[in-house]
């Protein structure tokens, strides 16, 4: 036996004392729903529900509790509270619903997960935008790595994500374009280069051996999808606009609107209060109506004759 495995052999666990196994001790305590729920790891990260929850709890509850007034009370919900959840969902579920729009409107996928806006509402769930390195896996052949069915592989790939194969392939201009019209003449395959004729033209073409124009034009085809293709140039382009526009506009939510919005509805409610105040005060005001005759025209006219009638 060799030394190296005689000490790598040796138990050197040190059971935890003191503070630490007080909180080991207190941590096995916690039930498993509970621990499963804040999904706490041993770097301190939660998931986004477990954080809005304590935010909503701690942070808010007590705010609301040393409130001075009925006001400080409302702006526990009006700002406060609308702060806590921009800041804690608003920028994962901008970046779904953008990246979800995105794949549905280009057909050149940038994001990857589960369908449908109620999913995508969820920060936990729906699309999650790829990195910068994925899109490279998603959009460059590589003839040195090992794909899964080859080249048909690749594109089957992308068919899955979302991609408009056609409209892939124009992207790299007309030249391949023209290499997989010439491959589908090959072929025989009879119909419109949808995404299904495209992997089944390349599927067959992979498969045959010595066809005439095919190992040329299948060439071309990959060397299309070399390292920084027009293709993934567009999806990074979309995806770094994608991220910059979800923290500019979160940014925009934090430090403009809610701040504006809060002001405009305080100014609105002590509007509203100093109305109904210079309306109670204006009811309270006694009036005085004087009716004396006196000094009006019809008295000093009766007034003049019956002094006249006295002579």
């Amino acid at each position: 036996m060799s030394i190296g495995a005689i000490g790598s052999s040796v138990n050197t666990y040190t059971p935890p004392g003191g503070i630490k196994k007080i909180l080991s001790d207190g941590g096995n305590l916690v039930p498993q729903k509970v621990a499963d729920f804040f999904e706490l790891t041993p770097k301190g990260s939660m998931t986004r529900v477990a954080l809005f929850g304590i935010a909503a709890i701690f942070l808010l509850g007590a705010r609301y509790v040393q409130a001075r007034d009925e006001d400080e009370k409302r702006e526990v919900f009006t700002r406060d509270f609308s702060a806590v959840t921009t800041a804690v969902y608003a920028l994962p579920v901008l970046k779904k619903l953008t990246g979800l729009l995105i794949n549905k409107t280009t057909k050149i996928p940038v994001a990857y997960g589960e369908e449908g806006i109620l999913k995508n509402l969820n920060p936990e769930k729906g699309k999650i935008l790829a990195s910068f390195d994925q899109l490279e896996q998603w959009y460059v052949f590589d003839k040195d790595k090992k794909y899964k069915d080859g080249f048909k592989g690749f594109l089957t790939n992308l068919n899955n994500l979302g991609a408009d194969l056609r409209l892939c392939f124009k992207k790299f201009g007309s030249e391949t374009y023209k290499a997989l019209e010439s491959l589908k003449q090959t072929t025989g395959i009879i119909g419109e280069l949808d995404n299904k004729n495209i992997i089944n033209i390349i599927n067959i073409i992979e498969k045959t051996e010595n066809a005439p124009g095919s190992k040329e034009a299948i060439e071309a085809i990959k060397k299309a999808f070399g390292k920084e293709n027009k293709l993934l140039k567009q999806a990074v382009h979309q995806k770094s606009l994608t991220e910059a526009g979800c923290i500019a506009l979160t940014a925009g939510i934090l430090g403009w609107f809610l701040p504006w919005f809060n002001i405009k509805n305080t100014k609105e409610i002590y509007k509203a209060r100093q109305g109904e105040q210079n309306d109670s005060y204006i009811k309270n005001i006694p009036v005085k109506i004087d009716i004396s005759v006196e000094n009006t025209p019809v008295y000093n006219n009766f007034a003049d004759r019956l002094a006249k009638y006295r002579r």
